[in-house]
């Protein structure tokens, strides 16, 4: 699409309207620039579907996310159909990202889907606040998470209720993992997608044992992607309710409930 873009002028344009279906923000330049060309041509902000706001990809120099607020106030008016957004690459220092701000991301009104990669949290509080931002959320995935401190954990999100699928991946330390499982005890889950390491399931009273067991009954479907896979976890998985669960022989360990007659 750059290519056609650059062809002629005619397709120029054309082409900008498919560029901004995925959008990645670097900075707070980026955001300006996009904010100029939304403003001077409102009707291509309607083919943004995914954005992705992301510090540095170098984790000896984690950026703060500053530009994540200034990128809610000044494009939610013009994203009008933005479904996915994700913050990845940075660490949030105490007080580096307003919580004024991030509330700002509950004017994307279509939005629905919440990814959090590789970000250095203060607390889990600044977590919670990001999910909480979003009051039409239904699909939340962590991925490498860290927290610096390990105080009590906040109030679950109002709008917990309303997620339905969680995918957990990579290394999530104990303080976010315990909040994800306070979390799916209120939300009403269909799908939980666990490919965490494999020293989370070292023991079978572990943490994501007790978000299986809480919530193996009403789930569809539970999938695990793990590259090492002891047969005790799975045994203790299957006790988790046998009557609702098996064990299909893929490479992805799915357990789905039984088909009823």
């Amino acid at each position: 699409m750059v290519a056609c873009a650059l062809t002629c002028k005619a397709w120029y344009h054309r082409s900008w309207f498919y560029l901004l279906g995925d959008l990645h923000i670097r900075d707070r330049s980026e955001v300006l620039q996009l904010h100029s060309r939304l403003r001077a041509e409102p009707r291509l902000g309607t083919s943004a579907k995914f954005a992705t706001i992301t510090g540095s990809e170098d984790t000896d120099a984690r950026q703060r996310l500053l530009h994540l607020g200034t990128f809610a106030m000044m494009l939610a008016r013009y994203l009008h159909k933005l479904e996915t957004i994700s913050v990845r690459d940075s660490e949030w220092t105490r007080g580096a990202v307003q919580v004024d701000h991030v509330r700002c991301l509950g004017a994307f009104a279509s939005l629905v889907s919440l990814c959090v990669s590789n970000v250095v949290f203060a607390s889990v509080s600044q977590l919670a606040s990001l999910i909480s931002a979003v009051p039409t959320l239904v699909h939340l995935r962590c991925d490498n998470l860290q927290c610096k401190q390990t105080a009590t954990l906040p109030p679950v999100p109002l709008n917990a209720r309303g997620i339905r699928t969680i995918a957990l991946f990579g290394n999530l330390e104990p303080p976010v993992l315990e909040f994800i499982s306070r979390l799916s005890h209120v939300a009403q889950l269909e799908l939980l997608d666990i490919g965490t390491s494999a020293d989370l399931w070292a023991v079978p009273d572990s943490m994501l044992y007790d978000l299986i067991k809480a919530r193996a009954t009403p789930l569809q479907r539970l999938r695990l992607s793990l590259a090492v896979v002891d047969p005790r976890w799975l045994e203790q998985i299957g006790r988790c309710n046998p009557p609702a669960w098996y064990l299909s022989p893929s490479d992805q360990h799915e357990c789905l409930p039984p088909r009823r007659e």
